[in-house]
């Protein structure tokens, strides 16, 4: 007989503002312009950078987001987010945990961020 691992439910530990900005290579507001799903494990988002708190001059990235409960900002296309971008490889990931989020819903992390830097 076979049995199936329990699912689990995304846990991690939420860090401050402060320190999901001094983690993050890139912490952007950013639109989603096209979505990979196609990838079983992670979606696959081509951005559009429209305002940048740190991180390098390109106006557009592509991040990795874990699918299912691990964790992973659910990318719609179309939609505008505030992410704080980890290096994973030679990419970058972006994940619940370090305040990434629908920009709409991301009011009170931009207080404490306060002006993009660039």
């Amino acid at each position: 007989m076979l049995i199936a691992p329990a699912a689990q439910a995304c846990e991690c530990v939420k860090i401050d503002v402060k320190e999901s900005l001094a983690n993050a290579v890139e912490v952007v507001d950013a639109t989603v312009a096209a979505l990979d799903d196609s990838d079983q494990a992670d979606w696959i988002g081509a951005l559009e950078v429209k305002r940048r708190w740190k991180g390098g001059k390109a106006l557009k990235l592509t991040v990795r987001s874990r699918k299912g409960k691990a964790c992973g900002v659910y990318l719609e296309q179309g939609k505008r987010y505030l992410l704080f971008a980890m290096r994973d490889g030679s990419g970058l990931r972006v994940d619940l945990c370090n305040h990434s989020a629908l920009l709409a819903a991301s009011t009170k992390v931009l207080e404490q961020l306060g002006p993009p830097g660039k």
